[in-house]
């Protein structure tokens, strides 16, 4: 599945796979299980002892993250969407939290 993307002040329509389309992010909870987020979701994020973010939805995740790195990362996700050079899109991630052998 594809989803074809349109930016204004560009001049072409680029068509990407559809994960990329979706606003989500990578994030571990507190037992140290990753999840995927979608960051379009987010409401607010608490910045208790532990850092709770809260979803639209109304549902809420507490995460290892801070919320400094929780907003990082929805930053580097748009910005990875925005920009003009494709390959950013499918580059390997350089957060070392992010890679390692999946099963």
């Amino acid at each position: 599945m594809q989803l074809q993307v349109n930016f204004p002040g560009f001049s072409s329509i680029w068509t990407l796979p559809l994960i990329w389309g979706l606003p989500m992010i990578r994030l571990t909870r507190l037992n140290h299980v990753p999840m995927i987020l979608n960051a379009d979701l987010i409401e607010h994020i608490d910045m208790t002892p532990d850092t709770v973010v809260t979803l639209t939805t109304g549902h809420k995740y507490m995460v290892l993250e801070s919320a400094e790195e929780v907003v990082d990362k929805v930053i580097v996700f748009r910005q990875k969407l925005l920009s003009p050079d494709l390959a950013r899109l499918t580059a390997p991630r350089e957060h070392s939290s992010e890679s390692g052998s999946r099963s």
